[in-house]
């Protein structure tokens, strides 16, 4: 569904004033009870990430293929970078595996062989170059960056399902509504540590606040972009989406923890990296789609 389909007035106004609103209570609690510059800065970052979502989202399917590949190659370079910090020696030929979504200009199936032959490609040319301790690393390392990419890539599944557009914003939308509510949630109520050894920001207060802000939320969109679920369809998604999300965040400070990383990167202001702040979406997307295979739509 292109921008030309995706006309109504009261969806565009409505998520623009729902996004901006959040924007606007995290912006409040960042400045106002004097919390740290990054903090304010990673609120005022999500203004354009916000927008540069929304656009790509409503744009052609061929925009999102070509938006995915700049995506992809940050976050292989983000993994090339901690791969260096836990000394694994890996060769920059990963990076072809930002190439994959241009296979999903043919189909989607298509990608998946993609993501195959550059896998194939990648083990060979590190037969050459690398010993057989390095290419057990490079294989490794190559199995998570393909899982984590056509997890990412899995937004062309989106986009490809009637009302795409709505879909793609959807997915998006409440995986960053579920972020910004255990952000707000922790910092103004957490007590309890969720789990200290890995990251000491994350509460069970929290957590349990992204829960709920996930579900009233996810209410919300659907109403503005009218999706055609259940009431009990819209619950199990919420709860997908901030189990996941947080399952995928406190893996990632695990993967940056034992590299000895505060951020995977710093390309985002008070974001980090390109892979901080989609850590979420990597469990949050396939746990979508499998609740939408199991509700046949």
């Amino acid at each position: 569904m292109t921008y030309a389909e995706f006309n109504s007035p009261v969806a565009h106004f409505g998520l623009f004033v729902l996004c901006f609103f959040i924007l606007g209570i995290s912006l409040i609690y960042c400045t106002k009870l004097g919390k740290k510059p990054e903090n304010r800065a990673r609120v005022l970052t999500q203004v354009w990430i916000y927008l540069s979502v929304y656009f790509v989202s409503i744009a052609s399917f061929e925009i999102l293929v070509l938006a995915l590949i700049p995506l992809n190659f940050f976050i292989v370079r983000e993994l090339l970078h901690c791969a260096e910090k836990l000394e694994i020696k890996i060769s920059q030929n990963a990076l072809l595996l930002s190439l994959a979504p241009l296979f999903a200009l043919v189909s989607i199936n298509t990608m998946l062989i993609g993501f195959y032959f550059i896998f194939m490609l990648s083990v060979l040319l590190s037969m050459y170059f690398c010993t057989v301790k390095e290419m057990l690393a490079m294989i490794l390392f190559f199995l998570v960056s393909c899982l984590i990419i056509l997890s990412l890539d899995s937004l062309l599944y989106f986009r490809a399902l009637p009302n795409g557009s709505a879909w793609c914003l959807f997915a998006l939308f409440v995986t960053n509504a579920s972020d910004l509510c255990a952000f707000l949630g922790g910092g103004l109520l957490g007590k309890i540590a969720l789990c200290p050894e890995i990251s000491a920001n994350k509460t069970v207060e929290g957590s349990l606040i992204a829960l709920l802000g996930t579900l009233i939320f996810a209410i919300i969109f659907k109403m503005i972009l009218d999706l055609p679920l259940l009431w009990w369809q819209i619950i199990l998604l919420a709860v997908a989406v901030s189990i996941s999300g947080q399952l995928g965040d406190i893996i990632a400070s695990l993967v940056k923890r034992k590299a000895g990383l505060k951020d995977f990167g710093d390309m985002l202001p008070g974001n980090g990296g390109m892979l901080d702040r989609c850590d979420s979406l990597v469990l949050t997307l396939p746990a979508l789609i499998s609740c939408l295979f199991l509700f046949h739509v």
